[in-house]
């Protein structure tokens, strides 16, 4: 028994590949985060201009850990039935809602979404300064395509839509505004993202073309977005429209992370060794912390493999300074099994067995 439990050990590590995975995903995944009744922790950075998106194409690497909020606020995901703008979208079966500042002046804000086998639509969202009082309400038809299932690299798709913008004072319309938007999305590249709170994870990067005409105005913005199955978005809005990679000057920058993530911390504390520790819990439902050492800075990975060697997660891939460090393993998308963590550094490396029990 002891040396069939050798052999399956072996057999995985010789699984075992460098490179990023293509990842899928899927209707169930987005789901699983915008199951109504969540939180998402969300963050803007106002100050930074420049940022660097990298390139399209296959097993790039991200890293927006130097990225910092000055802007923090929580987006609940609501029943629309719940909300007093329901029927003017009455297509929609969930609805994000969060609270922020223009100006310095409060705002509410709900965006209204039908999520589907097919398509995450969106229909419209509504903005309230309660102290105007002013509502302005913007109407897209047909509903706009955020995400056409499944997310995979090199998917794209095109939409033509009308949008109507509505302002309403006191109750009554004062302004209406009619544009029509030609939006091209391409998924144009897969790799490691490593988000502003330091934790890492296998995204697709998004791109949104989107044209927009009022009569003979026209106007042109790139919106790109990374997402990962477990729910992390990192999104940066341009109006630099001359390339699709590098250097590029940043309009809005923010991301998000469902508030049952944990982030990746780093203790001061300098150990003398490498060591990857037994993740805790174990067995662990649906998720579980990982926690490992390095007496020196350097890069480090750590991925996830199933029972038959297969990888199906990255946590981490970048470099990291010295210190104890704590990883959180997700596996709400993955079915109850045995799992193997791989930590590689320098010279080090290491494999721990986890169990998951659904």
């Amino acid at each position: 028994m002891k040396r069939t439990l050798r052999l399956s050990l072996i057999l995985i590590l010789l699984f075992f590949t460098a490179g990023y995975a293509q990842i899928t995903i899927t209707q169930e995944d987005v789901a699983s985060w915008l199951n109504i009744g969540n939180t998402l922790n969300a963050h803007s950075d106002t100050t930074t201009q420049m940022i660097d998106i990298g390139t399209p194409g296959a097993q790039m690497s991200w890293d927006f850990s130097a990225i910092n909020a000055d802007v923090n606020y929580d987006v609940q995901i609501i029943n629309p039935s719940r909300t007093e703008f329901d029927t003017s979208y009455t297509a929609a079966n969930i609805t994000s809602y969060y609270q922020d500042e223009i100006s310095g002046l409060p705002y509410e804000h709900w965006l209204y979404y039908n999520l589907n086998q097919l398509n995450l639509l969106r229909y419209g969202d509504i903005k309230r300064q309660p102290q105007v009082p002013d509502i302005t309400q913007t109407v897209y038809s047909p509903a706009r395509i955020d995400y056409a299932f499944p997310l995979v690299y090199n998917n794209s798709w095109n939409q033509t839509l009308d949008g109507r913008v509505v302002l309403w004072h006191d109750g009554l319309p004062t302004t209406i505004e009619s544009a029509t938007f030609m939006i091209t999305v391409t998924i144009d590249s897969y790799g490691n993202l490593t988000m502003p709170d330091g934790s890492s994870e296998d995204a697709l990067r998004i791109k949104y073309d989107t044209r927009k005409e009022i009569q003979r105005d026209y106007s042109r913005q790139i919106t790109y977005l990374w997402l990962t199955a477990s729910g992390r978005r990192f999104m940066v809005v341009t109006n630099d429209t001359t390339g699709a990679g590098g250097q590029i000057t940043a309009e809005h920058i923010s991301w998000e992370i469902p508030a049952n993530l944990t982030e990746v911390s780093t203790d001061p504390i300098t150990p003398q060794n490498f060591d990857l520790s037994q993740n805790y819990p174990n067995p662990f439902n649906p998720s579980t912390k990982i926690n490992y050492q390095l007496p020196a800075g350097g890069k480090v990975v750590i991925k996830i493999y199933n029972s038959i060697g297969k990888e199906v997660q990255t946590l981490i891939n970048r470099n990291q300074s010295a210190g104890a460090h704590t990883a959180l393993f997700d596996a709400s998308a993955l079915p109850s099994g045995i799992y193997f963590a791989r930590m590689r550094a320098g010279n080090f490396n290491k494999v721990i067995k986890m169990t998951l029990l659904k």
